[in-house]
């Protein structure tokens, strides 16, 4: 971790840590989903997938990892990944998912040398973000000449449902507007696809057009959370699915696009 300045961080537990002790409440047993769920299964394996054609270095850095689940799965395919998480309570679940290096603060020149970091991924972080394009000015100051940035986010502002509302988005994107976002911070991109494709029809009948029509409750939004927290749970539905969806990772690991999706997949280098 030559990029980290350590300096301006404590070493606690087996984490760098900043000052701050800042933490979220999650709801129950959201982190236990990822390891057994066919969305994360499936997101993770198009990530990997991008990574390992892209990537021509081993370290990465995952920027708001969350829970660690596509740190662990880099991790699992050989790669030497820091994780950057600035909740503590989700950085020490990254260190119990046995990652190595964790840095409990944000992506910042303050924790990060500039002109360094050869390879970073953003899985889910810059929906959450309301100016997405000061934050890609920000990492573009920290990788090195030719690093490569890793995206992965929700598509199509018209699938916008109460997941959204709840999970605190501010948009959902096409690879048009990504494109055109990373190419005005100074990123030049070199693939881009979408993936979940079988899931935009759905998604659009059953979570969006109800979300436009009839706004769901509060109750309504945690019976629905803990029937999809039991969905995705391991059973014959993941099966089946990762069965049927495994022709998107296939594209994806020979550098070829799927033309729609409900998410979307870009790989960008610092011009």
């Amino acid at each position: 971790m030559d990029f980290l300045i350590k300096k301006n961080l404590e070493y606690k537990d087996g984490i760098w840590c900043d000052d701050r002790n800042f933490s979220d409440v999650i709801t129950g047993g959201l982190e236990l989903t990822e390891d057994t769920s066919f969305y994360h299964n499936h997101r993770g394996s198009c990530i990997l997938e991008a990574v390992r054609n892209w990537s021509k270095s081993e370290h990465f850095v995952d920027v708001g990892a969350g829970f660690g689940y596509y740190a662990k799965r880099l991790v699992e395919a050989g790669y030497e990944v820091t994780v950057f998480e600035p909740k503590i309570n989700r950085a020490k679940i990254c260190k119990e998912r046995g990652i190595a290096n964790v840095v409990c603060a944000y992506f910042a020149p303050e924790q990060v040398r500039g002109d360094s970091v050869p390879a970073v991924g953003l899985f889910d972080v810059i929906e959450h973000i309301e100016n997405d394009d000061a934050f890609l000015a920000g990492i573009h100051a920290l990788i090195s000449t030719k690093g490569l940035i890793f995206i992965a986010v929700p598509a199509y502002k018209r699938l916008w449902s109460y997941k959204d509302d709840r999970a605190q988005h501010y948009r959902r994107y096409t690879i048009k507007q990504l494109k055109k976002l990373l190419q005005g911070e100074g990123y030049r991109v070199l693939y881009c696809s979408y993936f979940f494709s079988l899931l935009v029809i759905p998604m659009f009948f059953l979570k969006s057009l109800p979300y436009i029509f009839a706004k769901p409750k509060a109750a309504d939004i945690q019976k629905t959370t803990d029937k999809a927290k039991k969905e995705h749970m391991h059973g014959w539905r993941s099966a089946v699915l990762t069965r049927l969806f495994h022709f998107e990772k296939f594209l994806i690991s020979k550098g070829k696009r799927v033309p729609f999706g409900a998410c979307c997949l870009i790989v960008a280098e610092k011009a």
